[in-house]
């Protein structure tokens, strides 16, 4: 994503400095640098939109995981400890 991000920033800077440069004011290259720039602002948008969605899933799913294997710890534990109180009353 930030290869990408740079690359888009050197294209926007490109076409800036063609349009800053020319004497004629390209309404064409205006108008598709608003369109690229309008396009990648989506692009990115819904890239960090399922990236968060991602990181969220992985969360849950090892809280899934977690709590199972938590639980068995526990009872692993207090049926340990029951057991020695057991054999040494």
């Amino acid at each position: 994503m930030q290869k990408r991000a740079a690359n888009m920033k050197q294209v926007r800077d490109t076409a800036k400095d063609l349009i800053d440069k020319s004497e004629d004011s390209m309404p064409e290259l205006q108008s598709q640098l608003i369109d690229l720039t309008t396009s990648w602002e989506k692009v990115s948008s819904l890239l960090i939109d399922l990236l968060q969605s991602y990181y969220k899933f992985i969360r849950l799913s090892c809280f899934t995981w977690m709590v199972p294997v938590s639980q068995w710890l526990v009872f692993k534990i207090v049926n340990g400890l029951l057991h020695e109180l057991v054999l040494y009353r």
